[in-house]
């Protein structure tokens, strides 16, 4: 039996989980704590693509996201994820220098981005062509965050346009 969005209560809790997986990441950024920051960023992307997964028992959803760019982003995220959660955590690498203008102590910066298909480890699964390709153009060599909040605000603001209230939280 598949989910369904007659009542909305799912996507609000997977809208929820996105919301405090990103929450928790931006506290650990500001913490300067890159461990926890690759932990939220992963689970981040396990919920964006579960609530993709939910919504596409909505006859619309797909044409609607193909043609949104925070949309395209979730089948990169989705060839992401379906490299397992270890594979996964290794598609992230920081690229970070000092911050300007210089002060003292001097602070570096740290930018998890993610790895192009070539540069990391994959899993030998089956093939994904749609998913890989979405990867290359939407996702590889791009920032995690940046990534995840494009797939976070179409999730959110544009995924269910007729839906009522789809944000409880928001006024």
């Amino acid at each position: 039996m598949g989910l369904t969005t007659s009542d909305g209560s799912a996507i609000r809790r997977a809208q929820a989980a996105i919301r405090h997986a990103m929450a928790r990441t931006e506290k650990a950024e500001g913490e300067r704590d890159n461990d926890f920051v690759f932990i939220g960023y992963v689970e981040t992307t396990l919920w964006a693509c579960a609530l993709d997964d939910l919504l596409q028992s909505d006859p619309t959803y797909v044409g609607r996201r193909d043609e949104d760019p925070g949309g395209r982003i979730l089948g990169g995220l989705r060839w992401a994820r379906n490299q397992g959660v270890h594979q996964l955590i290794n598609l992230h690498e920081d690229r970070g220098g000092f911050t300007f203008p210089m002060s003292f102590p001097t602070r570096t910066t740290f930018e998890p981005v993610w790895l192009s298909r070539g540069e990391a480890a994959v899993s030998k699964a089956r093939p994904q062509p749609d998913n890989e390709e979405r990867y290359d153009s939407f996702v590889a060599g791009r920032s995690v965050g940046g990534t995840l909040e494009a797939a976070q605000d179409f999730l959110w603001m544009r995924a269910l346009p007729s839906a009522p209230n789809p944000l409880p939280w928001l006024p």
